[in-house]
């Protein structure tokens, strides 16, 4: 017999103007320092591509690849003012990016009937090629400037089954 396939591929890019002025010490004409317009400007973007393959024995593979854009960050340092200590931005909000990331997961399943019961076994494996690229890193300068603070998760397999009756 034939295989049965389907895949769905999808492509974001998402161009940001948020608000330079936050909240706290940052809601001082400081937060306007290397900003467009009043605005944090950066673009985003992110590819996705699942697919489901239906093997003999009634096995289903479902890949899932996904390659995004790292997070825009600007750099900044920590000037002490007469009211307290500010965060300065010493470039624009995406004048740097954390590493793209490309994550790549795998669901295996097989479908057991029994009647008007189904028991369908799963098997997950996330990121299955064990990325571990930067999520996020110390923005402000000094010795820590670029160091990581939040890694990709490393890869994780986990077993369950559903039950589904009709």
């Amino acid at each position: 017999p034939s295989a049965v396939w389907s895949l769905l591929a999808s492509v974001t890019h998402t161009w940001s103007r948020e608000a330079a002025l936050g909240a706290g010490n940052d809601f001082t004409p400081n937060a306007l320092i290397n900003a467009t317009g009043y605005q944090d400007r950066f673009r985003t973007w992110q590819a996705k591509v699942n697919a489901t393959i239906n093997l003999p024995l009634d096995i289903l593979l479902v890949p899932v690849v996904r390659h995004q854009s790292g997070t825009p960050f600007a750099r900044t340092f920590v000037q002490a003012l007469n009211y307290g200590n500010a965060i300065i931005k010493a470039q624009t909000v995406g004048a740097n990016r954390t590493p793209n990331i490309t994550l790549v997961d795998l669901r295996m399943q097989k479908t057991f009937r029994l009647s008007r019961v189904g028991v369908i076994g799963l098997f997950d494996i996330y990121n299955l090629l064990n990325s571990n690229a930067d999520q996020m890193l110390t923005t402000s300068s000094g010795a820590a400037w670029l160091r990581p603070t939040v890694i990709t998760g490393p890869r994780v397999a986990r077993i369950g089954a559903r039950l589904e009756w009709s």
